[in-house]
């Protein structure tokens, strides 16, 4: 058990280099990856999928979940800002 002190952020800031990055979803609020996104002009996301070859792309409005990671690519640097 880990018990942790504190107040949540209102958002997170996160610098995306062009190209692919792995990132991890900032948020404690599920949020489909177009609207979580938004703003980053990402022109592609991937996650882990059970099924080989255990990464696949998703679609805009499938759900960006807290904890989990995932594969963005962006065409120029940009400060992804996600709202908790």
């Amino acid at each position: 058990t880990m018990t942790v002190v504190g107040e949540i952020p209102d958002q997170t800031g996160i610098t995306l280099f062009t190209g692919w990055n792995l990132v991890g979803y900032p948020s404690i609020t599920p949020m489909a990856a177009m609207v979580a996104l938004a703003g980053t002009n990402f022109d592609r996301i991937e996650c882990f999928d059970l099924a080989s070859p255990f990464i696949r792309e998703m679609n805009g409005l499938e759900l960006m979940m807290p904890g989990n990671g995932y594969w963005v690519r962006v065409p120029s640097d940009v400060i992804w800002t996600i709202d908790w």
